[in-house]
């Protein structure tokens, strides 16, 4: 029988003492704990930073987001102008359409009379007419907006045409028109007088004297149209819309006058609208800036909660 031998080595993870073992056992527990709350918190501030770079990305619905009191007069004042901006949207339209309807009406009636005095078939030849109406009807038809180039066209072909109409049509003439004609195109330089200072002028058209003279007075003529209401300089070589944009109709012409009524009938319901849009635009871009520095301060508090987690 063998004999028994005595163990005189103890484990060291058999510790009997049961308060030693709680002893051994709570800082690793509070370390697991403490890096189970920091997991926790790290995907809680994870999801949260997710979400607000996606409400900053996206475009907010500014009538119903929460704003301190200071911007409710401006959130209220953002939802009735949005309201009025989009229940007057097409009558609007409209009004913009007909008002450019009645203006064009009003100043290829204004250049029909104009025009009377500075007929193509009175200052140019025969043979040149021939040429400038064989060119202009290869071309296809422009537009629908410049409709003044397509009256122009219109008159040219029918031979009623007038000087300046013609030159509407020059930048669209080859280089090699002046084999075909009797009275050569070219660039005329004049001092323009009608500013404040002298400036050296050019424009392109006729190198005889006398037909660039009446071809520069009917687009003097012409330019009586417009009021001018800024600083850019007036050339009726220009489409329509460029007059609209920078120019005010002259009324006290006949032809314009006809329309005074109705344009200014329309013009009002315009304004009414831009002033609408304008206060709309304004309270947006505060109601805008508002929010996007309100998330973006949230954004900023929430990363540094993130960082601080690393530490």
């Amino acid at each position: 029988m063998k004999s028994m031998k005595k163990n005189f080595f103890t484990n060291p993870l058999k510790i009997r003492n049961p308060k030693l073992a709680l002893a051994c056992m709570l800082p690793l527990a509070f370390v697991m704990c403490r890096n189970y709350e920091k997991h926790v918190e790290r995907n809680r501030l994870d999801n949260e930073i997710s979400q607000v770079k996606q409400e900053i990305r996206t475009n907010k619905n500014l009538h119903i987001v929460r704003v301190p009191q200071k911007l409710r007069g401006t959130q209220i004042r953002y939802n009735n102008a949005t309201d009025s901006v989009n229940k007057n949207a097409d009558t609007m339209d409209w009004c913009m359409n007909q008002n450019d309807s009645l203006l064009m009406r009003a100043y290829n009636n204004y250049a029909e009379r104009v025009g009377r005095n500075f007929q193509m078939s009175v200052f140019l030849p025969d043979s040149d007419i021939a040429v400038y109406q064989k060119y202009v009807s290869q071309l296809n038809s422009f537009d629908s907006v410049d409709m003044t180039i397509e009256h122009a066209r219109r008159r040219i072909l029918n031979n009623t045409a007038s000087l300046n109409d013609v030159s509407l049509f020059f930048e669209y003439m080859p280089d090699s028109i002046n084999h075909e004609l009797r009275n050569p195109l070219g660039w005329n330089f004049y001092m323009d007088t009608t500013n404040d200072d002298t400036l050296e002028m050019s424009m392109y058209g006729f190198t005889d004297s006398v037909l660039f003279g009446a071809l520069k007075n009917e687009k003097n003529l012409l330019n009586n149209a417009w009021i001018k209401n800024g600083s850019v300089g007036i050339d009726t070589n220009d489409v329509f819309g460029f007059f609209v944009n920078y120019f005010s109709p002259n009324f006290s012409i006949p032809e314009f006058d006809s329309v005074r009524e109705k344009y200014n009938h329309n013009d009002s319901i315009i304004k009414s609208y831009t002033q609408y849009y304008a206060t709309m635009s304004g309270a947006e871009d505060s109601l805008h800036n508002y929010y996007q520095d309100s998330m973006n301060a949230t954004l900023d508090s929430l990363i540094t909660q993130r960082n601080a987690l690393e530490k």
